[in-house]
């Protein structure tokens, strides 16, 4: 079996992680270790670095020390199993039972709680230090323990165990060796290969001491070597040209210059970088993008590795983070273990994130799925809600299915404007309309957008019933404060009854059917009528219909009504917040 990415590793008796064993996992493409220094980030990074897979004890340093030490080294490898990967198993030459009884015992096994550590499909293997049977000594194995509490399962049925074991090893026999054999077949044979990209980082040539291939996460030495590599590839490795051409559109939207390009000279004495018809060295653009270039090329360099990298916001404009988080995720085909102090980075919606935190029981990791272990974390790491609205323009709108279609016309207008980058899409929710104000008055009642961000603008439905209605004395006021010319931003209220009166008729009907197939819409499309009044008549989901339409809507077609108009609108003003 060849190496694939990690589902996940747990920890125990390792440098500041004491007691019970500490899960990291499930993990994802992207995976952020966040928490406060000393908290026990790095040795995350550390154990994956020297003992992933090198089925060995830490000793010295590594071991820890100090009263209250309690239980020796244990580690977890978690895996994900298919179902097919279980029935490759149930039909080689060996198999002397009833394929569909085998069957059963493998997954009474696969399926026990001791190897269900977390609530989803993982699978988890638990390895230990373990005295040796003979000889004296330590050794690695699966635990004991995890053995013997699956083996429990089997004390009614000894015979089924011992047939499977018969079956998939050649050994009869229902005690934990030969359970561990069966187990032993789900292992893969081959762990991802770690690279580490450490705190420091700076551009240096290749060292005298590397032979052969320079992945280039290794903190700058060598980058130069490998870059020149891909750039002119031999003719087997020319694949590396797609390579070399991803970090230069990263480099180009660090930059926000089409024209930027890297370049290693023949003499590989430097990287340069051309803009503008000029040519001037890397190190001369400034610490953030020389950073934040080493970072991207290190990582385009490596392929198909577990990459861990230590604090990569170090030099990084907010923006620059989460650039940075994007091209990692969409460009490259590795898996990333990132420590971090960044709320900056959390706020990628890609990313798997996990708490880290010192206690007296040592080190303890805790996955944050929820808003409110998100925030958790921000409020460990020091953070207050002003200092993580960073964003150049906000866009506030009424609720989720607004923002699925704004941000969809927006992609066809401008694809180059993304969404977390560029700009943000927040909800006010309609009723809460008569709370807000743009202004910055001395006024308890209403809540001041213009305090979280200076660039603002809103989107309101008008909900007029016909050309003659007027809009609620709400709606003008945040109109008007929207629109004063002193602040830059603007109110957009739909020059129809509702956003969705703005979808072609066509368009909408159709996403109706593939959300609501028994449904039909009524009504010829108006711009004054209720766009979603169906028979027969039911209440839909709004947003399951958006993210259908904008399947469907899949051209430049918004000469509808004046939604092109203020698309430019809201374009412009997203280009002038980012300067």
């Amino acid at each position: 079996m060849t190496a694939r990415w990690l589902g996940g590793f747990g920890l125990a008796g390792y440098r500041s992680f004491q007691g019970h064993l500490q899960l990291v996992g499930p993990l994802g493409k992207v995976n952020l270790l966040a928490g406060q220094n000393n908290a026990g980030k790095s040795n995350v990074l550390r154990f994956a670095a020297k003992y992933l897979g090198a089925n060995e004890a830490p000793t010295g340093l590594d071991v820890p020390r100090g009263q209250g030490v309690g239980g020796g080294f244990e580690f977890a490898i978690a895996h994900r199993i298919s179902d097919d990967e279980i029935k490759q198993h149930l039909d080689g030459p060996g198999i002397r039972r009833d394929p569909r009884q085998l069957e059963q015992v493998l997954r009474g096994i696969l399926e026990h709680d001791a190897v269900r550590l977390t609530s989803d499909d993982l699978v988890w293997f638990r390895y230990a230090a373990e005295p040796a049977s003979t000889g004296g000594g330590i050794v690695i194995g699966l635990s004991s323990k995890q053995l013997g509490q699956i083996a429990e399962a089997f004390v009614a049925n000894p015979r089924a165990l011992s047939d499977a074991s018969s079956s998939l090893t050649g050994q009869a026999g229902s005690d934990v060796s030969n359970l561990s054999g069966i187990l032993g077949r789900f292992l893969p044979r081959e762990l991802p290969k770690v690279e580490v990209v450490e705190a420091f980082r700076e551009i240096r040539g290749p060292s005298p001491t590397v032979e052969g291939p320079v992945t280039g996460a290794n903190n700058g030495e060598g980058l130069i070597q490998g870059l020149q590599r891909l750039q002119n590839p031999t003719v087997d490795q020319q694949t590396d040209k797609q390579r070399f051409e991803a970090i230069n559109r990263f480099l180009q939207t660090v930059l926000e210059d089409r024209s930027a390009r890297l370049e290693v000279p023949h003499d590989a004495a430097m990287i340069l970088v051309h803009r503008g018809g000029i040519v001037l060295p890397l190190d001369h653009l400034g610490t953030g993008v020389h950073q934040v270039v080493i970072l991207a090329a290190a990582a385009t360099l490596a392929e198909g590795r577990l990459v861990c990298m230590e604090e990569p916001e170090i030099h990084l404009h907010p923006l620059l983070q989460r650039k940075l988080v994007r091209y990692l995720h969409e460009e490259t085909n590795n898996q990333y273990l990132i420590a971090t102090h960044s709320a900056h980075l959390l706020d990628f919606d890609r990313s798997t994130i996990f708490h880290v935190r010192a206690s007296e029981q040592g080190t303890r990791v805790g996955r944050a799925g929820t808003p409110q272990q998100l925030a958790d974390i921000c409020a460990d790491l020091g953070y207050r809600p002003s200092d993580l609205l960073q964003t150049n323009a906000v866009i506030w709108v009424e609720g989720p299915s607004d923002r699925i279609y704004l941000r969809h016309w927006v992609g066809l207008v401008a694809p180059d404007l993304i969404e977390g980058i560029h700009y943000s899409i927040m909800f006010y929710g309609g009723r809460l309309l008569k709370h807000l104000t743009a202004d910055d008055p001395a006024v308890e009642d209403f809540i001041s957008l213009r305090r979280l961000n200076r660039h603002i603008a809103i989107l309101i439905d008008s909900d007029k019933r016909g050309p003659h209605a007027s809009i609620n004395d709400t709606k003008k006021r945040v109109r008007d404060e929207f629109d004063r010319p002193e602040h830059p931003g603007f109110a957009w209220i739909t020059s129809c009854r509702t956003i969705e009166n703005y979808v072609p008729r066509s368009i909408l009907a159709a996403a109706l059917q593939q959300v609501h197939p028994t449904l039909k819409l009524v009504g010829d499309g108006g711009k004054w009528e209720e766009p979603l009044v169906t028979n027969p008549q039911r209440d839909v989901d709004k947003v399951g219909i958006a993210h259908a339409v904008c399947k469907l809507w899949t051209d430049d077609n918004l000469d509808h009504l004046d939604l092109r108009w203020q698309l430019r609108r809201v374009v412009e003003f997203i280009r002038a917040a980012n300067g």
